[in-house]
């Protein structure tokens, strides 16, 4: 056991830090308006100013709190993280489709129970998904595949 839990104060941390730093930029960047009248600020300042709270209201009990040490699991970490990168890498020059793909397929190697074959139907299923939601739903302009040769 450790003397406070970490977890808790971490996690009311980066709550606290995020609110208060998209409250500042709605603040400083947006007209805030009065309560009578509600500029375009006034709703991502509350929202910045209610998450920094919320963070607050984890993090300070669990100063006095004991808690359990955190493993980190640093491939499942790394594996989620590198695919968020290659996505936004991938999906100017690519287009859609094989950045879908490559984030998918590199998100499971985080699975350690999903195979090559799951993982392969999985990317299938999300790439199809993704661009049945944003492409045609929505009707996003973001091409589908595009090579850059």
């Amino acid at each position: 056991m450790l003397s406070r839990d970490y977890r808790d104060i971490v996690a009311g941390a980066v709550l606290t830090l995020a609110g208060l730093i998209y409250a500042c930029y709605a603040g400083t960047k947006y007209d805030i308006g009065t309560i009578s009248e509600m500029g375009p600020g006034m709703f991502p300042l509350g929202l910045g100013l209610m998450l920094a709270g919320f963070g607050v209201m984890i993090a300070l009990p669990a100063i006095a709190r004991a808690g359990e040490p955190v493993d980190v699991e640093w491939r499942q970490a790394l594996a989620v993280v590198a695919s968020i990168v290659v996505f936004g890498l991938l999906i100017r020059p690519f287009g859609l489709v094989p950045a879908v793909l490559a984030l998918t397929l590199i998100a499971t190697l985080a699975d350690d129970k999903l195979g090559l074959r799951g993982a392969l139907l999985l990317a299938a299923g999300v790439t199809a998904m993704a661009a049945l939601i944003f492409v045609v739903g929505l009707g996003m302009l973001i091409p589908l595949v595009r090579w850059p040769l």
